[in-house]
């Protein structure tokens, strides 16, 4: 569904309401960040005195000659330059002072293994050498099995959605039509996802993200028993701002809709509910701290995205 068919099948334009609409959260400053990213992905860097020749390096990028090195993401930095950039065909620098290539350690396709991180990095040393270069690899090749299950783990315990439920009482079909132009005051528009989203300037993602707590669409009109808002802890900028916005929209839109909000064991909203949400959140951002990730940061959303 489009934006224009959603206003089509409620019967007019919808707007946001300054009057409750939500507050912007504090982000973080913004940061390009482009990899390698060391604490997902298994890195080998050509280090040397000589400068890469450009032509060199972007022979790399050839389909042959990448595929050979396991399809890696290539990295360099140029001359006078601290900051990493992805290495691509159109770039006019002349040569380059570092190179690096990287392999995500845990992926759709698996676990990076230490024997395939070995026989990686005899391939890297073999580009290396041409180029008066060595091979460096962090972590060890030794290490990556280690380092891929303890990803592994870290993804399995943080995978964390903060959600709230706006459910229809007394098993009648939530006012979907009612709750769409409640989510809209707010500041929720329908996104290119079909998903009603909560996007502030400065963050690409969205915040908040509203869908059905059952199907893949929200129909207007139709029977739909609630609906799901909520974000991911590992990937959110700013949990704790975005969680007192999750508060609020979710009151704002069960208020409109004559429904009700609860949690995922089905418990009222309540300030002493909050207030134990606050504290889960917290000890979660700690515990994710002492593995060594931040909410919101490159490799976080690199590992959780």
């Amino acid at each position: 569904m489009t934006e224009s068919e959603l206003f089509a099948a409620i019967g007019r334009e919808l707007t946001l309401d300054s009057s409750i609409a939500l507050k912007p959260v504090s982000l973080p400053p913004f940061k390009p960040d482009v990899g390698p990213y060391h604490k997902v992905q298994y890195v080998i860097e050509l280090v040397g005195p000589q400068f890469i020749q450009s032509s060199h390096a972007k022979a790399l990028l050839e389909a042959k000659a990448k595929s050979g090195l396991g399809d890696p993401e290539i990295y360099v930095t140029v001359p006078g330059q601290s900051r990493w950039m992805a290495l691509w065909t159109g770039d006019d620098a002349l040569a380059y002072d570092s190179l690096a290539f990287a392999w995500d350690l845990i992926s759709e396709k698996g676990c990076l293994s230490s024997a395939t991180a070995s026989e990686l990095w005899k391939r890297a040393e073999e580009v290396a050498k041409p180029l008066s270069r060595r091979a460096i690899p962090l972590p060890p090749p030794d290490q990556v099995d280690s380092a891929a299950a303890n990803l592994q783990q870290i993804k399995a315990a943080f995978d964390i959605g903060i959600d709230l439920m706006i459910d229809a009482p007394y098993n009648t079909p939530l006012d979907t039509a009612a709750a769409v132009e409640a989510a809209y005051a707010v500041g929720f528009r329908l996104g290119a996802s079909g998903l009603l989203e909560w996007k502030q300037q400065g963050w690409q993602e969205p915040l908040l993200t509203i869908l059905p707590t059952d199907g893949d669409e929200i129909p207007i009109g139709g029977g739909l028993s609630g609906l799901t808002i909520g974000f991911s802890f590992a990937t959110s900028p700013a949990p704790d701002g975005v969680l007192e916005r999750l508060f609020s929209a979710a009151k704002e839109i069960a208020s409109a809709s004559g429904a009700r909000v609860t949690d995922s064991d089905g418990r009222l909203l309540s300030p002493e509910l909050e207030t134990e949400l606050r504290s889960n959140l917290n000890a979660a951002l700690d515990s994710f701290e002492a593995a060594g990730f931040q909410s919101g940061t490159s490799e976080a959303m690199r590992l959780f995205e």
